[in-house]
């Protein structure tokens, strides 16, 4: 899968918290409840899954994480 496709699954999965594939991914893999997700590395997974740790460090490195109305807003730098 390209990059910039993941990029968008990664934004996706932080900002769209309560659609159904984001809970059902973040449930499987142990992300927590917390709007920044943990993605831990050494979990084996699906396509989408291994896609996703690929691009995180990126994708979290250009975002900007601040709080607004006591949750994470994300702003890509």
């Amino acid at each position: 899968m390209s990059d910039s496709f993941m990029m968008k699954v990664a934004w996706e999965s932080s900002t769209r918290m309560d659609s159904l594939w984001v809970r059902v991914v973040k449930a499987k893999y142990g992300c927590g409840n917390d709007l920044k997700p943990m993605i831990n590395k050494d979990r084996h997974g699906s396509n989408l899954w291994r896609g996703i740790k690929a691009v995180w460090d990126s994708f979290d490195e250009n975002c900007d994480w601040t709080i607004v109305n006591q949750k994470y807003a994300k702003c890509l730098v």
